[in-house]
């Protein structure tokens, strides 16, 4: 009796748990003198065939792999949300990006600092009106002067060519009996090149009779 009860309490049982009940029950009744096999090859297979037939150790199995695939899924989005909240916060937890920071900031401050040690200068040169040709324009026109300037900028940069040009006209001289001579110079020029044209296709003709 206290053999079946040691075994039916023992908490160190080696057994499955879907089957421990079964086992205890079979150490309970062969305490009181029934005469039952509990050999451990067998309790395994009496597990193994619990375990294909019975649907609640099924429903148990599922559900075990239901509880590992819920683990694996946990885990995987712990690891999103850490690569997500390390997006976030990368600005201020990155050793790198808060360097560049740092050093941007100092440029900054550095910069601020001048413009302070020379605020008398530029307060000074800021007050001094402008000196200088400027084309004076009404604001209502401001937008015209603006189209203006693309439209002139071919122009503008051939006027030096076109100045040296004017500057040639006025300063070339010429006079009646020289400008006769050279037109009289350009017509028998004129002349002796149309005869050649005309004896090569005389010579061309020639040829094509041949």
């Amino acid at each position: 009796m206290e053999e079946a009860s040691s075994a039916f309490s023992n908490p160190w049982a080696s057994e499955e748990p879907q089957t421990q009940a079964l086992s205890n029950i079979l150490r309970f009744a062969k305490g009181y003198g029934y005469k039952c096999d509990t050999d451990v090859g067998e309790s395994k297979g009496l597990q193994q065939q619990l375990g294909s037939q019975a649907a609640s150790l099924q429903m148990i199995d599922r559900l075990r792999q239901k509880t590992d695939q819920m683990k694996e899924i946990n885990s995987i989005s712990s690891s999103i949300q850490k690569r997500l909240m390390d997006k976030e916060t990368r600005d201020i937890t990155h050793q790198d990006i808060l360097e560049s920071k740092i050093s941007t900031i100092s440029s900054l401050n550095g910069h601020l600092q001048t413009i302070l040690e020379k605020k008398q200068e530029l307060t000074t040169r800021l007050q001094q009106p402008v000196i200088g040709d400027n084309l004076r324009v009404e604001a209502a026109y401001h937008d015209h002067v603006r189209e203006l300037f693309p439209m002139i900028t071919v122009h503008l940069a051939r006027l030096n060519q076109n100045l040296e040009t004017i500057q040639w006209s006025h300063d070339f001289k010429q006079t009646d009996d020289q400008l006769e001579e050279s037109l009289n110079g350009i017509a028998g020029k004129l002349a002796q090149i149309q005869t050649g044209l005309q004896d090569i296709a005389q010579l061309r003709s020639t040829l094509q009779n041949f």
